[in-house]
């Protein structure tokens, strides 16, 4: 992903994501015994930093989940921040279950309704 900025502009310098590679590290690094973390992802040629909070277990539609709720900021202020929940399967493979993303006043939830995924048990 070309971002409009020199190599070591993402503060801190760690790698930057995109919305797919954000997913991925996410479910690669939810487990109930992390704390916080971050991450730098770029969208539509602009710098965001996601923040998550540490996984809660919590069971959603019958499936174990990990609930991770996170908070995404522009470095531009003009941005409004978006709010972002989204809840893991325990497998190892995190499968995403549902994410609701909150920014605005306005709402977006998508859930898994179908899958061929072995889930621990309901």
């Amino acid at each position: 992903y070309r971002l409009n900025t020199r190599p070591g502009d993402v503060p801190g310098g760690p790698a930057l994501h995109t919305l797919h590679s954000a997913l991925g590290a996410l479910r690669a690094w939810a487990t109930p015994n992390v704390s916080r973390g971050y991450l730098w992802l770029a969208l539509r040629g602009k710098l965001y930093r996601l923040d998550a909070s540490r996984p809660v277990a919590e069971t959603i539609d019958g499936i174990h989940s990990l609930r991770v709720e996170c908070v995404v900021r522009a470095l531009d202020p003009t941005i409004d921040q978006v709010d972002v929940t989204v809840w893991l399967s325990t497998g190892a493979d995190h499968t995403p279950v549902r994410i609701v993303v909150e920014t605005s006043g306005e709402r977006l939830a998508a859930q898994l309704t179908e899958t061929t995924a072995t889930f621990a048990a309901r």
